[in-house]
Order: structure tokens, then C-alpha cells, then sequence
């Protein structure tokens, strides 16, 4: 019954989490973004062990409800739009026209994938980085099992992999470390 007043709602919406982070994003001269597709909270504590790893710290965390259905296709463009009005899927497209909204002066990137990540380089100017990290996703809908494998060792794996990738960005960066900052949200 609540639905539409929940989602209009910028502290208990996912929908606002961006919007809700607008600040440190501005003061940030490289912020990196990741979106981690469809991480249940039972593999939060593994995958901040792995960020912990890399030398990474949870300095803050909160809830938010999830728009119904809770679908990539419905979430993520709500998500990175701030907005949950029906709009197409083109994620770098709206990114682009939440740059031009709320982020004037940054640059904004859009990377599908933990490679292009590892291949994009670090802006020269302030930028923010959005890491669209689908293998969680991926990696819990595949019979891991038949490998001889379990899923919390196949997200272990994807964990360890990304904090070694964050590493690298942050071991690059030639900007004060107060400057850099990294937020995780997940879309489902």
C-alpha cells in the first residue's frame, strides 16, 4: 500500500542511494562506484572480508528497499537514473544524463565489467567510475557445484579479484587518498 510513498522516499528507496550520496561523490576527485548484481546479505560478510583484504573499510552501511520486481532490467535503470519512472536500459546513456543533472564537471564512466575496470585507467580529471559487476549474479545462477566448487568459494574468488582490481586503482592514484572514495551498493 505504501509502495509509491516508500520509493519517493530518498532514505528508504534504493532508487536514491546516488542522490543520497551526492556529496562525497562531488568532494571526491575519483569516486569508484560498484554495483554488485544480486549480492544477498548473507555474502556481505564474505565480501567485505575480501575488501578488507585489499585495504579497504566499511566506513558506513544502510538498507533500502528494492523496487518490485526486483529485476536488473527494473532496478538498475531506477537506480542509476535516481529516478523510478519507466525510462529505457541504456545504462551509460543514463549516466550520462545524471552526469549533466548532478554531477557537472565530472566525468562519468560506465563499465560493464570488472576487465574494462582493470583497463579504463585513472581520469585525469574528477571522475566517477561505475562498475556494473554482474558475475555475482552470474556466478549464483551457475551449478558451481558440478565443478566441485561451492558458491561461497566461487564468490570468494569474484571478491578477491575485484578488491585486487580496486587495489590497483587506488596503488595508482596519484591524488590525496582523502579524495578517493568507493561505494558499493547492491541492486536487488
Amino acid at each position: 500500500e505504501e509502495y509509491a510513498a516508500v520509493h519517493q522516499d530518498a532514505g528508504r528507496s534504493l532508487v536514491h542511494v546516488l542522490s543520497q550520496w551526492s556529496e562525497q561523490l562531488a568532494e571526491d576527485e575519483l569516486s569508484l562506484v560498484v554495483l554488485v548484481d544480486c549480492l544477498p546479505v548473507d555474502f556481505w560478510e564474505p565480501f567485505e572480508q575480501q575488501m578488507a583484504s585489499a585495504g579497504f573499510h566499511r566506513h558506513q552501511r544502510g538498507y533500502r528497499f528494492a523496487p518490485l520486481p526486483s529485476h536488473t532490467e527494473v532496478c538498475k535503470p531506477w537506480l542509476l537514473s535516481g529516478s523510478w519512472e519507466k525510462m529505457d536500459s541504456n545504462y551509460s546513456d543514463l549516466l550520462e544524463k545524471r552526469r549533466c543533472r548532478d554531477w557537472p564537471g565530472k566525468e562519468v564512466h560506465y563499465l560493464p565489467n570488472l576487465k574494462a575496470l582493470a583497463e579504463v585507467g585513472i581520469p585525469v580529471k574528477p571522475a566517477i567510475l561505475v562498475l556494473n559487476f554482474l558475475q555475482v549474479d552470474r556466478a549464483l545462477h551457475t551449478d558451481v557445484e558440478s565443478d566441485g566448487s561451492t558458491h561461497r568459494e566461487e564468490l570468494f574468488r569474484l571478491f578477491a579479484r575485484l578488491g585486487s582490481v580496486l587495489k590497483g586503482i587506488s596503488d595508482l592514484w596519484q591524488g590525496p587518498v582523502h579524495k578517493l572514495g568507493v561505494y558499493v551498493a547492491t541492486d536487488h
